[in-house]
């Protein structure tokens, strides 16, 4: 294999295993297969850690692709996005991800993605933000967490520090989403601004 396919090939799996996490957490919805909820942990790890190791690679060996720069972000949406989906729909569950959590992380991406496509065609550079990287890491760290405490307590029922973090976690990653998310919106908007007053 060649060293410029090694991060593609990384981004491909990703989404594969975006599809074993949201199988094993609809298994783990049936009585007594609470087992499929630490199958989906460890594959949603495994994949959110292929996100920071692609992009190093590619970086790290000048291999950028256009299928990477194109389908990289969207295998993480896909990832955060449906995982988030399927825990705030839980029936067997405290997951502790709720329907507004949820609607706020598909605002942020579904505006964010179509500026992304206005400005760029407009010769103008929509790079990804700090703010964004920092909001993908907060994301990697609470959502894994809620399927932790899913496989630790699946009722929910256990006061304590854990599940006090959870939902600390979950409410800062709805809030540094919606400020990575301003973030982007005004960025763009300065931008568009400067493209219709050049023209």
């Amino acid at each position: 294999m060649k060293r410029a396919e090694i991060p593609n090939l990384l981004t491909a799996m990703r989404l594969v295993m975006t599809v074993g996490v949201l199988g094993c957490l609809e298994l783990a919805e049936r009585p007594s297969h609470s087992l499929w909820v630490w199958v989906a942990l460890g594959l949603f790890v495994v994949a959110a850690l292929t996100d920071a190791l692609d992009g190093y690679l590619a970086r790290r060996w000048d291999v950028v692709s256009r299928f990477g720069r194109i389908v990289d972000p969207l295998a993480d949406k896909l990832l955060i996005l449906a995982t988030a989906g399927y825990l705030a729909a839980s029936s067997s569950y405290d997951t502790g991800v709720t329907a507004w959590m949820l609607a706020v992380l598909l605002i942020r991406e579904l505006l964010v993605t179509g500026l992304r496509g206005v400005v760029e065609s407009s010769g103008g550079d929509f790079s990804a933000r700090w703010s964004g990287k920092w909001k993908m890491i907060l994301q990697s760290v609470a959502i894994p967490w809620a399927m932790l405490g899913m496989g630790l307590d699946p009722e929910g029922v256990s006061p304590g520090w854990f599940f006090v973090v959870r939902d600390g976690l979950l409410i800062a990653m709805a809030i540094i989403t919606l400020v990575s998310g301003w973030a982007y919106v005004s960025g763009a908007a300065r931008m568009l601004r400067a493209s219709d007053q050049a023209g």
